[in-house]
């Protein structure tokens, strides 16, 4: 409506302010209008002009109280004719480019223009009216046939005069309105000015219609894009007023688990709120009748289902309708918090691990010292205790000596089993049998209270791992499960095949998902709380009294557990058993069948030639009594380079080669490639009292190779030399 378009941009909050005021402008005009004819006119003109301030004075009412333009101008119409005795009154309301009419309306035109509308929406105006269009002033005709002779309307508007002037506000045009006065009544100066008025006041009516409808458009376009906002919003924004919600978006509903926003009106605000927040968010909605906004807090919601999630919310007091009302926006932080849990849990685990990895340094380091003191003092006192001269010497001295001496490496075995340095000899196995043959000495090494349960797998894939360690792992928790259970119990040894999720695996430091053999093993004993739970893999941690026990058993199994790539899980109870998880992974090999322990060689003498290079001199005096006291022939050195030396003057053959690993100058395996030279069928065994991972650098850990760890026995000794002879 009108020429000039006016968007709500273009009307500053003054301007719509001063509508009110203009009305109030409207009756002084009234007031001076009046003012200025009074006692100056016949008594005929001044009723005449008494009837025009009344006409006046309703039609700024009407402007006042009317905001559709239609009712307006019909109004506006009807009081022109009926108040003023004018023949008729026409209003036309042209569009935005002025090309078109969009509203009209007429009083006392008695049918006459009722074909006019649609040539009017046309655009198909009068030459009267694109002329009162085109100019500010009004036109006035005095004899509209003759004036314009084409025009439909003229027949209609003969023997009257015709005021046809354009309504306007500023520089934009609303509209059209003609006034037709007989000619026994005078259009002169004074009635043109009344009309003036009156027209000057419906152009404003018009301005006034076009900005309300502008800002309502505008307001209703923001309330849109506010509530497509908020509704869209991926965080939960809530109405709080007198401790009750009065509104909620989508998300909102969502969070609290509830089928629609309607169900959160009328809800008591602290409804969902975890018991234990509570007073915490009681506090901060007090704080907010004062009027004070409150900082992020996070809290933890109980949603319809019963489900616990946590939040961060904060909010702002605002006024609403003129009431203190409370905007809350809160962020679902669950999954944050599972995942600052998650990280947390791993930290303690990296931490448990550098903990148990510096313990297992300091074993490794002192391993190697230790092995070769023990070396002697074991191998010495076993010759001792099987030679006929010595049978009748004091036995319990030299069976002290021993068996302090067998206790001292046994701890050195479970140092390094612990420090997954030792060095193993890896197999094909079936877990399965390695059970069922080990069954037989568990069952002579656990009390007889306790049951022995086996509820193996029909079925397991293959593993690599050494026999005997593996068989130490099941030992270990078999006598922890007993000290568990000291008025008897069951014991429970389990296998099953398991495959390891992505989502499994990451609740475990360091386990990657896959296939893996798991082995179970449970008892009914006494349980252990959380704190006993994050200590039992640490070196030297017992719950047992002093002298009755070292602390190294579940430390051992868990080295042991780890050096063949698994893992091992515990869970635990007060009062509800123990059970631990071990899961080993399944072998990559496709061929081959699993190894069995041989059985051990009824004759372990022989006459063989011998080549013992070892830097230690007491190891190497006790290897050289061993093996010549087995009737071997032995050749002795110090290192490499003195071995080399010495075969460039043996004129016999060599069938082996017993060398330590770590040397002075020229390690084993050099010395080997060196001396298979000029010894092609010779054979090699190699001993360290080193840990695992020295042994691999030096390139002797590898498939096939013959290896014995130190400190070794005399029978261990005796029997892996045969053993390599005889291969």
């Amino acid at each position: 409506m009108g020429l000039k378009k006016n968007t709500a941009k273009d009307i500053s909050a003054s301007e719509i302010e001063s509508l009110r005021a203009r009305v109030e402008e409207l009756e002084a005009d009234v007031r001076r209008f009046r003012d200025r004819t009074q006692d100056r006119r016949p008594p005929d003109r001044v009723a005449r002009f008494r009837q025009g301030l009344l006409t006046i004075r309703k039609i700024n009412r009407l402007i006042t109280a009317e905001t559709d333009p239609q009712r307006l101008i019909q109004r506006a119409c009807t009081t022109l004719t009926e108040m003023l005795g004018y023949q008729s009154a026409w209003i036309a309301l042209i569009n935005a480019a002025g090309t078109s009419v969009t509203k009209t309306a007429c009083s006392g035109c008695d049918g006459a223009l009722e074909a006019t509308p649609d040539r009017l929406e046309r655009g198909e105006f009068p030459d009267f009216m694109r002329q009162a269009l085109a100019q500010s002033e009004s036109v006035v005709i005095e004899d509209p046939p003759a004036v314009y002779p084409d025009c439909p309307w003229a027949r209609h508007y003969a023997g009257h005069t015709v005021l046809a002037q354009r309504l306007s506000y500023g520089d934009v045009i609303y509209g059209i309105i003609a006034v037709s006065i007989h000619k026994a009544f005078k259009l002169d100066a004074d009635e043109q000015e009344l009309i003036q008025e009156i027209i000057d006041n419906l152009g404003f009516a018009f301005y006034k219609i076009n900005a309300l409808t502008q800002i309502g458009i505008a307001q209703r376009e923001s309330d849109t894009r506010f509530r497509i906002l908020v509704e869209a919003a991926p965080m939960s924004i809530l109405l709080m007023r007198d401790g009750k919600f009065v509104y909620g978006n989508s998300e909102s509903a969502r969070l609290l688990g509830l089928d629609s926003t309607r169900d959160i009106v009328g809800m008591d605000a602290l409804i969902h709120i975890a018991p234990e927040f509570r007073d915490i968010v009681r506090a901060r909605m007090d704080r907010f009748e004062n009027g004070e906004p409150n900082s992020p807090i996070e809290v933890q919601l109980i949603t319809s289902s019963g489900a616990r999630v946590w939040i961060v919310s904060a909010s702002v007091p605002i006024l609403l309708d003129g009431k203190p009302t409370a905007v809350i926006v809160g962020q679902n932080i669950t999954a944050q918090k599972r995942s600052e849990a998650d990280r947390l849990r791993l930290e303690q685990q990296l931490h448990q691990a550098q903990k148990l990895e510096s313990v297992g340094r300091l074993a490794g380091g002192v391993a190697h010292d230790l092995n070769n003191l023990l070396s002697p003092i074991l191998g010495y006192s076993e010759m001792l205790l099987e030679d006929p001269v010595t049978k009748n010497s004091p036995q319990e001295a030299l069976e002290s000596i021993f068996n302090a001496g067998i206790r001292a490496r046994d701890l050195v075995h479970q140092l390094l089993a612990f420090s997954r340095k030792q060095a193993l000899e890896f197999k094909l196995i079936e877990l399965n049998t390695l059970l069922k043959n080990f069954k037989k000495l568990l069952r002579r090494t656990i009390r007889e209270d306790i049951s022995i349960h086996m509820a193996l797998a029909s079925s397991l894939p293959q593993i690599n791992g050494d026999v005997g360690q593996l068989e130490q792992v099941v030992m270990n928790l078999a006598v922890n499960a007993q000290d568990a259970m000291p008025d008897g119990g069951q014991l429970t040894i389990g296998t099953a095949p398991i495959d390891l999720d992505d989502r499994s695996a990451a609740q475990h430091e360091g386990v990657s998902a896959g296939k893996y053999v798991m082995l179970v093993v449970s008892d009914d004993g006494c349980g252990m709380d959380s704190g006993t739970r994050a200590q039992i893999f640490e070196p030297f941690f017992t719950t047992k009294g002093k002298d009755q026990g070292t602390g190294l058993g579940l430390a051992t199994v868990y080295g042991i557990v780890r050096q063949h790539g698994g893992n091992i899980w515990v869970s635990s109870k007060p009062g509800s058993g123990t059970t631990f998880r071990i899961y080993l992974p399944v072998s990559t090999e496709t061929s081959g069948r699993p190894e069995r322990v041989s059985k051990a060689p009824g004759d372990l003498s022989g006459s063989e030639t011998v080549l013992l290079v070892e830097d230690n001199k007491e190891v190497r005096g006790l290897a050289l009594t061993i093996l010549k006291r087995e009737g071997y022939t032995v050749l002795t050195a110090a290192s490499g380079p003195e071995a080399l030396a010495l075969l460039d003057q043996h004129a016999g053959s060599l069938q082996l080669l017993l060398t330590d690993v770590i040397m002075p100058k020229m390690n084993g395996k050099q010395l080997f490639d060196r001396i298979s030279g000029e010894y092609p069928e010779v054979k090699v065994l190699y001993m360290s009292g080193y840990t695992e991972n020295v042994i691999v650098h030096h390139g002797v850990m590898t498939p096939g190779v013959q290896f014995i760890q130190k400190p070794f026995s005399v029978k261990a000794l005796t029997a892996k030399v045969r053993q390599v002879l005889d291969q």
